[in-house]
């Protein structure tokens, strides 16, 4: 397994954990969406029935335009007490849609429901009343409505809500301290195989180069051996840097043996010019005597081309006397000639005659 791979693994791992941190991230997002979706189920729609029920039941709004309808008598805090109790009703209904309503909200819902029911009806009777001609101290005395049923319902639905509110804050708050627990044990995680992989890699890249050292030691202790081979193992970028060293030494021990090959062969050349110099020096020294001898024999032969000079210069002198005797016989000769050819011609002549 190589470096690279190795380093790839331990990425993996890394990116793996952190994949495992965020899905388990996910999945506690998931659980508060689930928590905020039962929270606004559960007790935020408690919550809007309760202010719709306190926006149209207190004693800014029905109970109050009851008592004004009963001190005044004017028509539209009849309109009024009837749009109340409309909204009323309304909110007690949209309360009672809520899927996990108990029996205890189910029956204070049933007590609210029925004072201000109450109201309504006395309302009516009120109005009866007014036609009636009725003073608003006799209204008063006639008209009684405990409102104690429906302040306890309300309190009831308070107290429920409160607890919903308290059970679904415990529960984010567990599934944040949850997911901050699992953010840090992830990252712990994640922490202890990054350096554990760290000191996985530098462990075994410290043993690879120093086998490595070893091998290379060896190779260079005592006389250098070219033939010798690093170990290729392991399977990794050392083992390629081991066989790249051994094709490197293989091509410098051939390199090696050609330049001890050339050398031989210089040397060789070396010995055989050297005794080619011994040779020639006998050779010179031989012809430096013939040389002397040759010296010495053209000295004789100058001294007899000498000798033979001046028996040339006889020579040519008798040569010269003899040639000018020679002259002198042919010059004779030819008035001989010249003698004979008158005496040739005077017999020419005295023969004609």
């Amino acid at each position: 397994m190589t470096l690279k791979t190795r380093f790839y693994g331990i990425a993996a791992v890394l990116v793996a954990s952190f994949l495992a941190l965020l899905l388990m991230q996910r999945e506690l997002i998931n659980e508060q969406e689930l928590s905020w979706q039962d929270l606004r189920d559960e007790a935020l729609a408690r919550e809007e029935a309760l202010l719709l029920i306190r926006a149209n039941a207190g004693y800014g709004a029905m109970i109050h335009n009851f008592k004004n309808y009963v001190l005044r008598g004017q028509e539209k805090y009849y309109g009024r007490i009837v749009d109340n109790h409309q909204g009323i009703q309304k909110a007690i209904n949209q309360y009672r849609a809520i899927s996990s309503v108990t029996a205890e909200e189910k029956q204070a819902l049933l007590d609210i429901e029925a004072v201000y029911q109450r109201y309504r009806d006395e309302t009516d009777r009120v109005a009866g009343f007014v036609k009636q001609g009725h003073t608003a101290e006799q209204l008063d005395q006639q008209v009684k409505i405990s409102d104690g049923p429906a302040v306890k319902g309300l309190q009831v639905l308070e107290k429920n809500y409160r607890r919903l509110i308290e059970e679904y804050t415990s529960e984010f708050e567990q599934i944040s301290r949850s997911g901050a627990n699992a953010s840090l044990l992830g990252m712990t995680i994640a922490l202890v195989v990054l350096l554990v992989g760290l000191l996985y890699l530098s462990r075994y890249i410290i043993y690879r180069m120093r086998k490595f050292d070893e091998a290379v030691l060896n190779l260079t202790q005592g006389e250098v051996d070219l033939s010798r081979r690093l170990p290729e193992e392991g399977g990794d970028e050392f083992e390629a840097m081991a066989r790249h060293m051994n094709r490197f030494m293989g091509k410098l021990a051939e390199l090696i043996g050609s330049v001890k090959d050339q050398s031989l062969a210089i040397q060789a050349g070396l010995s055989q010019i050297e005794s080619n110099e011994n040779g020639n020096t006998d050779r010179f020294s031989r012809q430096q005597g013939e040389t002397v001898q040759l010296a010495t024999a053209v000295e004789e032969l100058a001294a007899t081309a000498h000798s033979v000079a001046d028996s040339t210069g006889n020579a040519v002198q008798a040569v010269d006397d003899a040639r000018h005797h020679f002259d002198n016989g042919v010059q004779a000769l030819e008035d001989a000639v010249k003698r004979m050819e008158t005496l040739s011609e005077g017999v020419h002549g005295a023969a004609g005659v």
